[in-house]
């Protein structure tokens, strides 16, 4: 979130080469909507953490799974806004010209 409060996508450093053909205002979509999910998941994990609410096994259960089939989800989420971004799937580049 840092990066996108100074207008740069710091996310674009790391994988501009998994995600070729995004432009500017995609990566910069993609640094704030990925910082809100994780700031998003650091508030839930301060509430279930706390053993006043929650057990310890509860805990590790989200964690281990509730983190990760939410990072998939909203990870597949965000695949329509890449696409309208200019994000390039497969090999598309090596396709020749339509006749």
């Amino acid at each position: 979130l840092g990066g996108w409060f100074r207008g740069k996508a710091m996310l674009k450093y790391v994988l501009e080469q998994a995600y070729q053909g995004l432009d500017e205002k995609g990566w910069m979509k993609l640094s704030l909507s990925w910082g809100m999910f994780f700031f998003i998941l650091a508030g839930l994990n301060e509430i279930f953490r706390r053993p006043e609410w929650f057990s310890f096994d509860t805990w590790l259960s989200i964690k281990v799974w509730g983190v990760s089939a939410l990072t998939f989800l909203f990870a597949l989420a965000n695949i329509p806004m890449l696409m309208r971004h200019g994000l390039k799937l497969g090999d598309d580049a090596e396709l020749p010209p339509p006749a």
